[in-house]
């Protein structure tokens, strides 16, 4: 069973890794260590600082958000009810402090499934990655049920062995849960624009977490029941939350996104900047930062799919035969 001084080993060489790639520099903490950090670094929060916050999103539900009652019909909610109810708690004076006002900021929001509406948590949560050392997918096999499967490790030999977990193995259940219940919860608190979205968020969301957008992993670590290639006998491994805390946050493209919407921009890139998801566009820049070996092998491998792209063109505007393509793809 791996433990944390083993995850501190592998956090030094992978911190150092990306202080060196990818500046500036940044800090590499276990869950724990972040949960201290951040109750040193967040701007005290008074409660005329939250009545202001809370008011504001009310003004926004009430006054200009127009899916309300589509929203309350469709998901059951009443988002404007319960940032009423946090507002009577902090006139109250109930104990609440920043952590527990952010968290509860970001369930109401994401309550309304709404990439466009949303809750951004300020420093210094906007500026930390949490992650497990692996990424999973999911296909769905001959008998058309759906698999998790583990499509990448960020460990090197001899860091975090558990063998024989690695990509191609099966994962079947998460902290004993199977998996596509554990996906569902994970669903129920994202902003897709539907039900598959959902489960798709909740799935990439499950190892990598932007916590300016996305909820504290609620345990240190994750207790991960998989099969491995061609075996049935299910094994377990634990795997613990690492958070790497980056100055300044990820570079996000709101401004864009709102400056197509309010002049009405039309042109291509435009559109593509409105229908964005900020959070899952920052987890896959970190993805990237975190699995690819190296900074330039993104490059590379755009670089071979783009002059086969040119290959398949010259060929298909011409006849071409069975032995070509073979040759083609050989």
């Amino acid at each position: 069973m791996l433990t944390e001084p083993d995850h501190a080993r592998f956090r030094t060489r992978l911190g150092a890794y990306l202080r060196r790639h990818f500046p500036p520099a940044g800090r590499m903490l276990s869950l724990e260590q972040w949960q201290r950090h951040r109750l040193t670094e967040s701007p005290a929060l008074t409660a005329a600082d939250m009545r202001e916050t809370v008011a504001a999103a009310l003004t926004v539900l009430q006054g200009l958000y127009v899916h309300m009652e589509l929203k309350r019909a469709r998901r059951g909610i009443d988002p404007v009810s319960q940032l009423r109810v946090l507002s009577d708690r902090i006139e109250t004076m109930e104990r609440l402090d920043a952590h527990g006002f952010h968290e509860r900021m970001l369930e109401i929001f994401k309550l309304l499934g709404d990439v466009h509406t949303a809750y951004r948590r300020p420093e210094p949560y906007k500026s930390a990655i949490a992650f497990l050392p692996f990424l999973m997918n999911t296909y769905f096999d001959d008998e058309d049920r759906r698999e998790f499967v583990v499509t990448r490790t960020l460990w090197q030999a001899g860091e975090l062995a558990c063998d024989p977990f690695g990509a191609g193995a099966e994962v079947v259940t998460w902290n004993g849960a199977p998996m596509t219940e554990a996906v569902r919860r994970s669903s129920e608190f994202e902003e897709g624009s539907n039900a598959p979205h959902d489960f798709a968020l909740g799935l990439q969301f499950m190892t990598v977490r932007w916590l300016g957008a996305s909820f504290e992993p609620d345990a240190p670590w994750v207790d991960v029941g998989y099969r491995a290639p061609g075996e049935q006998a299910v094994r377990h491994c634990r795997f613990f939350w690492s958070v790497f805390v980056q100055a300044g946050g990820p570079r996000l493209i709101v401004a864009d996104q709102a400056r197509s919407l309010i002049f009405d921009v039309s042109n291509a890139a435009s559109r593509r900047e409105r229908s964005l998801h900020i959070g899952s566009q920052v987890i896959h820049a970190w993805r990237k930062k975190l699995f690819v070996p190296e900074p330039d092998e993104a490059v590379r491998t755009a670089e071979r799919v783009i002059e086969a792209g040119r290959q398949l063109v010259t060929m298909f505007g011409r006849y071409t035969g069975d032995a070509e393509l073979q040759a083609f793809n050989a």
